[in-house]
């Protein structure tokens, strides 16, 4: 229950910021001569903790990332970091990362990485805001990654086209919060 309040003070407090939260559903193609041709369904659920400058929002983001060919099955806990103009109507993006660690299924065969690298570029359009202040955004990316193999499968890259939604929350107001902390004194309404 510490942990649970801490975290929410540090969201709560941290001046302009916001979570966001997207999941992206495209089409990747292998970029290597040895899996020419290897196409398949690409797949991202991201999460991540914004700060907002005047100008800029940069995070911080953890997902997990899935590709799915005849000849791979690959499954990823990624994490990233996010720049970006403020958030408006139409806000493009950019992100670069790492797979933390992957596990895959390679032509049968069992294989596994990390730190393969990754880069994606896109843009969100907002389509609405909840009475919340809750924002719902299209996202269109254009991704390339490096999948680094530990074992005898080839490390290879790979390029997608993917689309999707984000939500972004905004951050909550500290008079809103209704526990504390001992020791922090909170404005009461």
């Amino acid at each position: 229950m510490k942990v649970t309040r801490f975290v929410i003070l540090v969201f709560a407090f941290t001046g302009g910021c916001s979570l966001l939260a997207t999941t992206e559903v495209g089409q990747f193609r292998a970029t290597s001569k040895q899996a020419a041709g290897q196409t398949g369904v690409a797949a991202v659920t991201r999460a991540g903790h914004y700060v907002h400058t005047d100008s800029v929002s940069y995070g911080l983001g953890v997902g997990l990332r899935t590709k799915v060919a005849p000849q791979l099955k690959q499954y990823a806990v990624s994490t990233d970091v996010s720049v970006s103009p403020r958030l408006r109507a139409v806000t493009p993006f950019i992100r670069a990362g790492v797979n933390a660690y992957q596990a895959e299924s390679v032509a049968g065969d069992f294989g596994y990485g990390m730190f393969s690298p990754y880069g994606e570029a896109g843009l969100m359009v907002q389509l609405g805001r909840s009475s919340g202040g809750t924002r719902v955004y299209l996202t269109a990316a254009a991704s390339v990654e490096y999948d680094l193999r530990f074992t005898d499968q080839a490390s290879q890259g790979y390029w997608a086209a993917l689309g999707g939604i984000a939500f972004a929350a905004p951050r909550a107001k500290p008079e809103k919060i209704r526990f504390a902390p001992r020791g922090i004194k909170m404005k009461r309404k």
